[in-house]
């Protein structure tokens, strides 16, 4: 399997965040993990960009993952294009950005979710290997060309 590399996923607590909870009227407020997700999108999205941000800066310049040589000369590859983020997305759904782009073979999918208290937040990250990636402002005469 080609999904994420050793298999285990880095996990990572949103730092010192605790959700706020809205006013309960005599017990407690129930949310399913998307809507969680979805009322808490601010809270996840500078989080990811901190994550973003800081594993930029650990990466040396010039610095370039090496691909996965686990189906070298099998004549199979596997190419992966990010696509934008739909305004109507954004703005209708509450969705947001989960996916980091690692070139020239690497993608992280962040996981945004809660404890099973409902209150505290997490973000797993899974990395996963690729033949090539592309971001979302790849143009498809270039995704083509590549492959």
């Amino acid at each position: 399997e080609r999904s994420s590399s050793s298999g285990a996923a880095a996990k990572a607590s949103v730092a010192g965040a605790q959700a706020p909870q809205p006013e309960e009227e005599g017990g407690r407020q129930m949310f399913d993990k998307n809507t969680l997700r979805t009322n808490h999108r601010d809270m996840f999205m500078t989080a990811l960009a901190t994550y973003q941000l800081r594993r930029s800066k650990s990466a040396s310049p010039g610095e370039v993952e090496e691909p996965s040589a686990n189906f070298a000369g099998s004549g199979l590859r596997v190419y992966l294009r990010k696509r934008p983020l739909f305004e109507k997305e954004a703005q209708q759904q509450g969705d947001y950005d989960i996916a980091t782009i690692l070139p020239p073979s690497g993608a992280i999918i962040h996981n945004c979710l809660f404890q099973a208290d409902l209150k505290t937040p997490y973000i797993q990250h899974h990395k996963f290997d690729f033949d090539h990636v592309f971001d979302e402002r790849a143009e498809s005469t270039e995704v083509y060309d590549a492959a």
